[in-house]
C-alpha cells in the first residue's frame, strides 16, 4: 500500500476515490501527494491533484471526474453537456514540466545525475462511465 500524504483537502468525490485507488494498488515504497500546489518562477499557483513518486520516475496526475463520451483534440475537450475545456493533457504536460524544473533546482545532484525525462503527466477520468473520443496520439497513453 503507497503512503498518500494529503496537502490539502480533496476538491470532489473523484480526486477521493483516486487517492484511495492509488494507496490501495501502487508499491509500498511509492509516495502519493494530493492537492500539492507549486508556484512557478514568476509567482503564478497551480495546484496538481497527485504528485507520485515512484521508484524510477515521478508522475504528475490530472483527475477529471467528467461522464460519458468526451470528444476532441489535441487543443480541446468537449463534454456531453457541451461544455469545452482546454485539453488536461496540455495542463498536466505543463505541470510535469514545472516540477521537473522545481525537482531539477533544489535536488542536490539531480540536474548532474538524471539527464533524461523523469517526470511524466497523466490525465485519469475517474467516472466509470467516461468514454473517451479524443484525436491525440497522447491519449492512448
Amino acid at each position: 500500500m503507497a503512503r498518500l500524504v494529503k496537502s490539502a483537502e480533496f476538491v470532489g468525490p473523484g480526486e477521493r476515490k483516486t487517492a484511495a485507488y492509488l494507496e490501495r494498488t501502487l508499491p509500498d515504497s511509492w509516495v502519493v501527494v494530493c492537492n500539492k500546489e507549486l508556484v512557478s518562477p514568476a509567482g503564478v499557483p497551480r495546484e496538481v491533484d497527485f504528485i507520485v513518486v515512484g521508484d524510477h520516475g515521478v508522475y504528475v496526475l490530472e483527475e477529471k471526474s467528467w461522464s460519458g463520451p468526451i470528444h476532441g483534440n489535441e487543443n480541446g475537450w468537449v463534454l456531453t453537456s457541451g461544455e469545452s475545456y482546454a485539453s488536461p493533457l496540455n495542463t498536466v504536460g505543463h505541470l510535469a514540466k514545472r516540477l521537473a524544473g522545481l525537482l531539477r533546482g533544489s535536488v542536490a545532484g539531480l540536474k548532474r545525475d538524471v539527464t533524461g525525462k523523469f517526470v511524466f503527466g497523466f490525465v485519469v477520468l475517474s467516472a466509470a462511465s467516461a468514454q473517451l473520443y479524443v484525436q491525440d496520439p497522447r491519449a492512448n497513453d
